[in-house]
């Protein structure tokens, strides 16, 4: 822990010195952030949900993590579930302020594709006509194996899975796959922005299957591409999934998931997609929170 400590400490002091910053802004409620307090540089500090988990979880660094909250100007939680939380386990609501994250709107943005160049780009053979997305980290709270069991239950011709993202549990992701026998389920590892944006653009629909998700930022990258979204009713897609972007099911019930999917290959439940992409870059574009983070900013300065 020493040698952690002071390798942060040697980064953090050699950034004061390049940039004299008038705020230090750091992206969790934990140990980095402890740091950060040191130095009598106005702090302020985005809790972006796995600091807030780990602090439930473990009383580690609990002490570090109040000592940042404490110090800090200003807490920016990023959904109403996390801003909940934060107070709950810190206090001080006049501190924490709600800002949402934003997406680049130049980044993503609905695309002109087709189904077939989409999975040509990632050699899958095959006649289908609709794609099922999904893209993020492969670990527990994300619920890949909510996704697949669901799979197991409206998967049919024509329509592709499609899974891009790696992490921890990849290994068992695919595994899990072969054992329930999935014929149309494809893993992509991790992908970069211009080929998600494509992605998004020619799906279906894109599913966030997370346990519990502070925010959820790829279902916000979805929708600006115009594909709607099915959340779990958990956390942040509370907040972001309405009737007419996107359908919630019950967090943990593949059931659920399945029959609000084949809802939406069915046709029984339709979507604008231009109406869906312009809901995200309405209300989640970056230069919405911009001016907002702006203002914290100066407040934390005066």
């Amino acid at each position: 822990m020493a040698a952690y400590e002071g390798a942060f400490r040697a980064a953090i002091e050699d950034e004061i010195a390049a940039f004299d910053p008038d705020v230090i802004h750091c992206g969790h409620i934990w140990v980095q952030a402890s740091y950060a307090a040191d130095y009598g540089i106005p702090l302020v500090i985005t809790a972006h949900g796995t600091d807030l988990i780990g602090f439930e979880k473990s009383e580690r660094f609990r002490e570090q993590a109040k000592k940042a909250f404490d110090t800090a100007s200003a807490v920016i939680a990023i959904s109403k579930d996390s801003a909940a939380l934060v107070e709950k386990l810190f206090g001080s609501p006049e501190k924490v302020h709600l800002i949402q994250n934003g997406y680049d709107p130049m980044m993503f943005y609905p695309e002109t594709c087709s189904v077939r160049e989409v999975l040509d780009h990632f050699d899958i053979e095959g006649d289908y006509d609709s794609i099922v997305s999904f893209a993020g980290k492969f670990t527990y709270f994300k619920g890949i194996d909510i996704l697949l069991n669901a799979a197991a239950l409206y998967e049919r011709d024509g329509v592709a899975t499609l899974l891009a993202g790696d992490g921890e549990l990849f290994d068992e992701m695919t595994a899990l796959a072969t054992q329930l026998g999935l014929k149309h389920v494809y893993f992509l590892h991790n992908q970069p922005h211009e080929v998600l944006r494509r992605l998004y653009s020619c799906a279906t629909v894109s599913l966030l299957t997370s346990r519990n998700e502070a925010f959820g930022l790829v279902a916000i990258e979805a929708l600006a591409c115009g594909a709607p979204v099915i959340a779990s009713n958990e956390g942040g897609p509370l907040d972001i999934i309405t009737p007419e972007v996107g359908l919630l099911f019950q967090s943990e019930n593949p059931e659920d998931l399945a029959c609000e999917v084949q809802l939406v290959l069915d046709g029984d439940i339709d979507f604008d997609r231009e109406e869906v992409a312009a809901y995200a870059r309405e209300k989640y574009s970056q230069d919405v929170s911009i001016g907002a983070l702006i203002a914290l900013y100066e407040a934390a300065t005066n």
